[in-house]
């Protein structure tokens, strides 16, 4: 029996536009941290307070857009706050300085995000047939995984050109926005998913906007994501203290290239039956490999290329840990809802990251200033440690006697 058509042109644009929007999104992550400490000598978990408004700002917005991407047209939704977050690029550089108005302009960005992600994941739940879902969202992921790699290092090289290179980094942040916009002004829903027109569907109901079953898995990925918004915005000030300096870069260009070859086979091992497995195999692996990261470190290595090779390696594998989960995670809250409630089962998935997301941002800030960014990722080895035992003993059986395909 032949499969159904994945790449569809409604697909290979919501890839494209989910590309573009990335790329800049991924550009500023690693250079705010060095801007805000660097330029404004803003202790780090303060930092870590800026960076967390946009986590969980992302957080409180996505049941909303839930509620609201399931009763009412998804696509016009999805372009609108795709254009915002687009536009809020422009007001950094502007900024002259102070905690509160960072606070305030990335909790902004963070409430467009959590429209984008959440109508973004639930369109293409619509455009992608059930029997390659696991496909669909591991080769989506792609296109973050690329807007990994490029971002950062494109974001940094514009940031060290000179006292114009954060100011111009935001305008190329927005111009690739815009383009993702005008992408995904091209997709095509499919008729019967344009909207649920029942009246009586729009009532409020809290399962509106949160998956009730879904909270057994949660608690894990909220554990295993602790670590995540570490690695992402602190790598490469842990680059620069061990002594990697610019080259520290090309640790989110190996991340993503765990990434993309994870998830290029982990959406046919989901599809075949091997979620759960996927998620045990790969939450384990990464709180080794966080332990291998911490102890860079605290080994002490004097040799510069042994100290390169260790750290570029460890991208490398949480990348190919992190490929895995992510697909995997997306599938199982999906396949804990009903067809119309698509965009709840998407918000449920994310706003369980990004809970763990912000705590690691905050906590892990307060960590890394108290004792050092080992300390930091050493504590979340044991959280991404937690989250794999508790996967494996309570939230796998629990989804395997509630899913619903």
């Amino acid at each position: 029996m032949n499969k159904p058509k994945l790449w569809t042109q409604d697909y290979v644009f919501a890839c494209i536009g989910n590309l573009l929007g990335y790329f800049g999104f991924c550009m500023v992550l690693p250079v705010l941290p060095m801007f805000l400490i660097e330029n404004y000598s803003i202790p780090q978990s303060k930092t870590g307070i800026i960076l967390a408004s946009f986590t969980f700002s992302a957080m409180l917005s996505r049941p909303i857009f839930a509620y609201l991407a399931d009763i009412y047209n998804r696509k016009k939704i999805y372009c609108a706050v795709l254009l915002i977050f687009a536009i809020l690029f422009l007001p950094y550089p502007l900024i002259t300085g102070g905690v509160v108005f960072f606070v305030i302009l990335r909790s902004l960005h963070g409430f467009a995000f959590g429209g984008q992600s959440v109508c973004g994941n639930a369109i293409l739940v619509d455009i992608v047939n059930e029997k390659r879902r696991g496909e669909g969202f591991g080769y989506f992921g792609i296109s973050n995984n690329i807007g990994m790699a490029l971002g950062p290092m494109t974001g940094i090289y514009i940031y060290e050109t000179g006292e114009s290179g954060f100011f111009w980094m935001f305008v190329v942040a927005f111009i690739l926005g815009i383009a993702g916009f005008m992408s995904v002004l091209k997709v095509r829903l499919p008729k019967n998913t344009t909207a649920i027109n029942i009246p009586e569907d729009k009532k409020i109901s809290f399962d509106k906007f949160f998956q009730i079953q879904g909270i057994y898995a949660g608690i894990s990925l909220m554990l295993l994501s602790f670590p995540y918004g570490l690695i992402v915005s602190f790598s490469a000030l842990y680059g620069k203290e061990l002594g990697i300096g610019a080259h520290s870069s090309l640790f989110f260009v190996f991340m993503s290239l765990g990434l993309v070859f994870s998830r290029l086979f982990a959406g046919k091992v989901i599809d075949g039956g091997g979620l759960t497995i996927a998620i045990k195999i790969s939450a384990f692996f990464i709180s080794i490999t966080l332990a291998l990261f911490a102890s860079i470190d605290l080994l002490k290595v004097e040799n510069v290329a042994a100290i390169k090779t260790l750290f570029y390696t460890v991208g490398l594998f949480l990348g190919l840990g992190y490929g895995a989960l992510f697909p995997s995670f997306n599938t199982l809250f999906v396949n804990l809802s009903p067809d119309n409630r698509r965009a709840a089962a998407s918000s449920t998935y994310m706003t369980n990251w990004d809970l763990g997301l912000g705590a690691g941002l905050i906590f892990g800030g307060v960590i890394m200033e108290k004792t050092g960014m080992s300390a930091a990722y050493l504590t979340s080895a044991v959280t991404s440690f937690v989250a794999a035992l508790y996967f494996t003993l309570f939230a796998a059986g629990h989804f395997e006697r509630h899913k619903l395909r």
